[in-house]
């Protein structure tokens, strides 16, 4: 949809509506969305994640739109949401591969389509809701930036792509919410990646909790993330750190994506990690690594213009 408005393509924007009604189809009865492939409505398994990460785009097609609609699947989404926080404000529903009430500091990204719903909404509750999500995120974080319990497999070491989800999550919502401490925040959590940026524009795909690496290879799906958190740091606060380490990252991510495939329908695809056989989804082109590089190659492109 930002790509939509900002070229004027109605294909992109068809393409997303129908993506986001399609979403409206399966939304389980609790309000909730599933985890893992679709499936029949009894085998359906709740996932805050997920729910969040749609409610995001709810948020957006009613904005696009105004259709009421969208508006009634996302309250029915950030109900679930809101209802889903324990004692802590910790999201309890994690999916079926992860514990029950088991703490997974990345859902605070969450807290951000919550936000922009009580925005849109006129409601408080959602609002005051999200910044609880993002101030138990911030009991996670060390004083050199890092957070523990942020990642689905390997808390003792974090994708790059679940520190992304948590660094955004905190930035915008301190964004919205003026809230400068958690601006504050999601600086000390992504100034020690871009002092660790290689030569040739990679992170490594995992950082121990000294943010020395933790993987050889490198998550893409990660490095477009921590680009976007980039730009917008340059974006609020004019330094010129945060926009180089963005452009290194995304113009590494230009020369990794498939152009040329002999199967057409991996071009315009960005792969889970360099090299292709690394550690994060391997051999895969997840559709999230690239739903990352565009969101970050429009950024750059509102700051180059």
């Amino acid at each position: 949809l930002a790509y939509a408005e900002c070229f004027d393509d109605l294909v992109a924007r068809d393409a997303a509506l129908t993506m986001a009604r399609w979403e409206i189809a399966i939304q389980m009865p609790s309000g909730a969305v599933q985890g893992g492939p679709v499936c029949l409505p009894a085998q359906q398994t709740a996932a805050t994640f997920n729910t969040g990460m749609v409610l995001d785009g709810w948020c957006s097609a009613f904005r696009a739109t105004g259709a009421g609609e969208f508006l009634e699947a996302g309250r029915r989404a950030a109900d679930f949401l809101v209802g889903d926080l324990d004692e802590n404000n910790y999201f309890r529903t994690n999916g079926a591969y992860v514990s029950a009430g088991e703490i997974k500091t990345y859902t605070c990204l969450c807290a951000w389509s919550m936000y922009r719903f009580g925005e849109i909404v006129g409601e408080r509750l959602y609002q005051d809701a999200a910044i609880k999500v993002i101030e138990a995120a911030l009991r996670q974080q060390r004083s050199n930036g890092w957070f523990a319990h942020n990642c689905l497999t390997q808390s003792a070491a974090p994708l790059t792509h679940t520190i992304g989800y948590t660094l955004q999550g905190v930035l915008e919502v301190g964004v919205l919410a003026q809230r400068p401490d958690f601006v504050a925040a999601a600086r000390i959590g992504v100034d020690p990646l871009v002092a660790r940026v290689d030569r040739h524009g990679l992170l490594a795909g995992r950082y121990y909790a000294d943010w020395e690496p933790g993987a050889l290879s490198s998550c893409l799906t990660g490095n477009a993330q921590i680009a976007i958190v980039c730009y917008r740091l340059s974006e609020l606060t004019g330094e010129s750190k945060y926009s180089k380490a963005a452009n290194t990252l995304v113009d590494a991510l230009k020369a990794l994506q498939e152009t040329a495939s002999p199967n057409a329908a991996l071009n315009g695809a960005i792969p889970g990690s360099f090299p292709l056989f690394g550690g994060y989804m391997r051999a895969g082109y997840p559709n999230w690594a690239t739903k990352y590089f565009v969101d970050a190659l429009l950024l750059q492109y509102r700051l180059d213009r």
